[in-house]
């Protein structure tokens, strides 16, 4: 889904984007993020791992074959990594990439899920900046972060 922040001011400017998943208005992009995204994501199977460096190795791959465009990487996630050591994770570069971290509490039975993320904020902002991320958000999962996070991380450019 791309709004027109994301491609341009113009609403005919979807670039290489399929036109099914161009949209200038703020409902479609929730549509499709409550709808679509979560659909795929509650399709996966669930490890008791949370693989972040992993995560990020695979975004960091796809926007370097992305050239063209502002680059946008949205994390849900408690942000508390915990993946086998033994595993293998590719050089991470998120040069010129926008990131926000929603910190989303539905994938820890935790009940401070929102407050072990935000307390690790400034670890992640860190390393996240290290890595060459352009910017740096993060907001809880349950506020109504479309509306004003949402907005200015999109209007980082």
């Amino acid at each position: 889904m791309k709004k027109k922040l994301i491609g341009g001011r113009n609403k005919d400017d979807c670039g290489a984007i399929d036109e099914a998943f161009c949209s200038v208005k703020t409902r479609d992009f929730l549509e499709y993020m409550n709808t679509e995204c979560s659909l795929l994501i509650n399709k996966q199977k669930e490890y008791h791992l949370t693989d972040i460096s992993g995560a990020l190795s695979k975004a960091s791959q796809i926007m370097r074959s992305q050239t063209e465009g502002r680059k946008y990487l949205v994390i849900f996630s408690d942000m508390f990594e915990y993946r086998f050591d033994e595993l293998p994770v590719t050089k991470i570069k998120l040069e010129g990439v926008n990131v926000l971290v929603v910190c989303a509490g539905g994938f820890n039975k935790e009940n401070n899920t929102d407050k072990i993320c935000m307390s690790g904020e400034e670890g992640w902002t860190s390393k996240l900046t290290k890595l060459g991320a352009k910017s740096v958000s993060y907001t809880v999962e349950g506020g109504s972060w479309p509306d004003l996070v949402g907005k200015e991380f999109f209007d980082n450019d």
